[in-house]
């Protein structure tokens, strides 16, 4: 799995083998409404896809094989192989799988370049 957003302090984050989280996705699993305090658990399915600074809002469950648009505001559930978008999120279609089975392979070259284009 790909996890570049913070997991929660809950501990009710569950991602599934092969999912992708991309960065600044809320993923806290806690909400305040008013006076109101709203935990529950977050699940994202095995090689589900979750757009940049998307929220999943407490009880937000992320089908296997499914995407979230960028942007998205999950409240309850996206179904197995779907597309979602929006705020709150809706039906798009079916998710389109057009990215590689397989990662490329990791090239020293490129780590040692990127750690030597540091800056302080």
């Amino acid at each position: 799995m790909d996890l570049h957003a913070l997991p929660p302090v809950t501990g009710l984050l569950r991602l599934g083998r092969g999912a992708a989280v991309e960065s600044e996705v809320d993923l806290s699993g806690w909400w305040l409404d008013g006076d109101r305090l709203e935990i529950g658990p977050v699940r994202v399915g095995a090689h589900a896809v979750v757009g940049t600074r998307s929220v999943l809002f407490p009880g937000a469950r992320v089908g296997k094989r499914a995407e979230v648009a960028p942007g998205s505001a999950v409240v309850g559930q996206v179904p197995t192989g779907q597309r979602w978008a929006g705020a709150p999120a809706a039906k798009l279609g079916k998710a389109k799988r057009n990215w590689p089975e397989e990662r490329p392979a990791r090239s020293r070259v490129w780590r040692a370049l990127y750690g030597a284009s540091g800056r302080d």
